[in-house]
């Protein structure tokens, strides 16, 4: 394990010593700013209002979490796939990935410590947009159990997007072309609940169902956490790894 060690502070070191990332967290608080800013002036209004018995109450939560967290996650999605495609793409283009090939390091190895370096700078992204919630916490009561189950869920998806990415970043050499792959292959994930509305058998429905992507979104950010949605974004993230390990390893036979 100490080669994966070595491996992950490179890539990680690659990532914040160069000022990439800062200028991508940067972009993501621009643009997460006044969305959420806005979210919680129309919950403060909305308040007012219930103050003055003219509407019915809505929780912070529900109100101001759940759209910001959705928003984050498919910040995530996007951004996921730039960091993806400096792993191992990045390496093909600088002929620093026949290196890796030849050295003694095993695949699995290789690819362990590329995801781990990807999870990591996403979950900085991650923790950066929780600065949002926290410091909104000083004002009042905060439902830490719902807030924290929905971050809990933008790590799992942050870990399904960065094994994605990766997958895609492992079939072209092109760095552009790693981001596009990657990119179409994460958005793909949005539309898996469509076979549902396109067959008629329930077992199939059933399926599509289970795998349809903008349900789990909604019940994590809400702070509802399922084992089997669980399981099935850690089996994605896993298949994803699997398939990646297999690309890196035929490629040193080539």
């Amino acid at each position: 394990m100490n080669a994966v060690w070595i491996l992950f502070k490179k890539d990680l070191y690659s990532f914040f010593a160069q000022p990439l990332f800062y200028i991508v967290a940067g972009i993501c608080v621009t643009f997460w700013s006044p969305l959420y800013t806005h979210a919680l002036d129309q919950f403060l209004t909305q308040m007012v209002s219930v103050l003055g018995a003219q509407g019915e109450y809505i929780s912070y939560h529900e109100r101001v979490v759940t759209t910001f967290v959705i928003l984050v996650n498919f910040t995530i999605l996007l951004f996921a796939n730039g960091i993806t495609m400096r792993l191992l793409a990045e390496e093909k283009k600088n002929h620093t990935y026949e290196l890796l090939m030849t050295s003694p390091m095993r695949s699995w190895q290789i690819v362990l410590a590329k995801y781990l370096a990807g999870v990591t700078v996403a979950g900085a992204l991650v923790g950066v947009s929780f600065l949002y919630p926290l410091s909104t916490s000083l004002l009042g009561k905060v439902q830490w159990a719902q807030l924290l189950c929905a971050y809990a869920g933008l790590m799992l998806f942050s870990a399904v997007y960065i094994a994605v990415g990766l997958l895609g970043s492992a079939l072209v050499s092109s760095v552009m072309m790693a981001f596009v792959v990657s990119l179409i292959l994460n958005l793909s994930l949005m539309f898996l609940g469509v076979g549902a509305e396109l067959s008629s058998s329930p077992s199939v429905v059933r399926f599509f169902n289970y795998i349809n992507w903008e349900p789990i979104v909604q019940e994590f950010s809400t702070g509802v956490v399922r084992m089997t949605s669980i399981l099935y974004l850690l089996s994605l993230a896993f298949v994803a790894i699997i398939c990646t390990e297999r690309l890196t390893e035929s490629s040193r036979w080539k």
